[in-house]
């Protein structure tokens, strides 16, 4: 815990050095003070009870009386990893990063989502998915403090539906993200961000075809707007007197 969560006199759940998860915790009272990471406590149960004794101030874990609760959530979070273990991968994990963070909702993925309840159903919903994440994976649990842990399949479900819903706007963080990452790699020094550009390219490419975007759509929008453009600057030769040059640039646009 940290040292500002910590109150003279209150019991706390000790977890002694060298137990894993899911072992037996041990009653104690915290009597202070904190000195850089250490503090003192007294043991309530076990061998050392009624002793004193200076121990690192992470090993406290929760409140005596929300041990339980701990318990079962780190149960939880155990079940949660095996499941996303059997579900993960890289490429599609930095695909539903950039869906993310595209969405405005959230600044990355990491093979687990855990988030808010709020931010998690109001991004659902832009996917123009039914009901709620929550629900989605059994694995799914909510912590004794409210927070939402979700697994990697539904992550990626709600991933894949958002850039089906709004394709141009993960189009537009990922040109964004290509742009700066080609523009930055032809500076002194800076090769190494072409290797990223190539190394993030097929998670780039899943998120696009989710939404239905392929990699050249971008190119081709900018293809058509310059078209566009040369259109109208034929027109403004033409009304200036300037036919034969409007003439000329138009075969051009044309191939000819």
């Amino acid at each position: 815990m940290k040292k500002d969560e910590l109150a003279k006199g209150r019991k706390y759940a000790l977890r002694p050095k060298g137990s894993r998860t899911g072992d037996p915790l041990i009653k104690v009272t915290y009597i202070g003070p904190v000195h850089v990471r250490q503090c003192r406590i007294r043991y309530e149960g076990g061998e050392l009870e009624g002793l004193d004794e200076w121990i690192l101030t992470r090993q406290l874990v929760c409140l005596w009386k929300e041990r339980k609760e701990l318990l079962r959530d780190e149960e939880r979070a155990a079940r949660l990893e095996a499941a996303n273990k059997l579900a993960w991968d890289g490429v599609s994990e930095e695909a539903i990063s950039a869906v993310m963070i595209a969405s405005g909702e959230y600044t990355g993925f990491q093979r687990r989502w855990d988030t808010d309840a709020a931010s998690a159903e109001r991004y659902w919903a832009r996917g123009r998915l039914s009901g709620t994440p929550f629900v989605d994976d059994p694995a799914n649990y909510q912590d004794r403090h409210g927070r939402w842990h979700l697994s990697f399949r539904t992550a990626f479900k709600a991933a894949e539906a958002f850039a089906a819903a709004e394709p141009e706007l993960v189009d537009l963080y990922l040109r964004s993200w290509e742009d700066s990452l080609k523009a930055e790699g032809f500076e002194p020094g800076n090769r190494h961000e072409h290797d990223l550009l190539r190394e993030w390219a097929p998670s780039f490419a899943l998120a696009r075809a989710w939404g239905q975007q392929p990699r050249g759509y971008a190119a081709e929008r900018e293809i058509e707007r310059l078209r566009e453009l040369v259109s109208t600057a034929v027109r403004y030769l033409r009304e200036a007197g300037e036919a034969g040059k409007a003439g000329r640039i138009e075969r051009g646009l044309h191939g000819q």
